[in-house]
């Protein structure tokens, strides 16, 4: 954005439905750029978006659940988008999914399942994927 005009633009495109643009206003407003940082609107406008199924947008609401950035703490609000954006398959879901069955937050702890979506995350180049996966073999 270069300037308030483009962000305007933005923003009537994303109040218009568009779902890029939604998950564009939720990072700006999450990381304050071009406006001042405001993590209950990063979540309103990831959430317009998600609900669209824009996997980043799921991911990053899921983001915004796990850290209680915007919204209360909620691992199970966060699995739930992850395996939304992970089912899609946008391998950072996927390892924050199965890292979420490996530590049993949000949803019942479950090696087997943690393990599928790790390998799932490795098999697209997921480095912390395989690095969980390495020491879960040596257990």
């Amino acid at each position: 954005m270069k300037n308030s005009a483009d962000f305007n633009a933005l923003k009537k495109m994303a109040e218009q439905e568009d779902s890029e643009a939604q998950c564009e206003l939720g990072w700006m407003y999450a990381v304050g750029r071009e406006v001042v940082k405001d993590d209950t609107e990063a979540v309103r406008w990831f959430r317009r978006s998600a609900e669209q199924e824009n996997i980043r947008a799921q991911f990053n609401l899921g983001v915004m659940y796990c850290t209680g950035e915007g919204v209360e703490r909620n691992y199970e609000e966060a699995a739930s988008w992850f395996k939304q954006a992970a089912d899609q398959g946008a391998a950072e879901a996927e390892y924050k999914l199965g890292s979420l069955y490996y530590l049993g937050r949000g949803v019942d702890e479950d090696e087997a399942k943690a393990v599928k979506w790790l390998q799932k995350a490795a098999k697209q180049g997921h480095e912390e994927a395989q690095k969980l996966l390495e020491l879960y073999s040596q257990n």
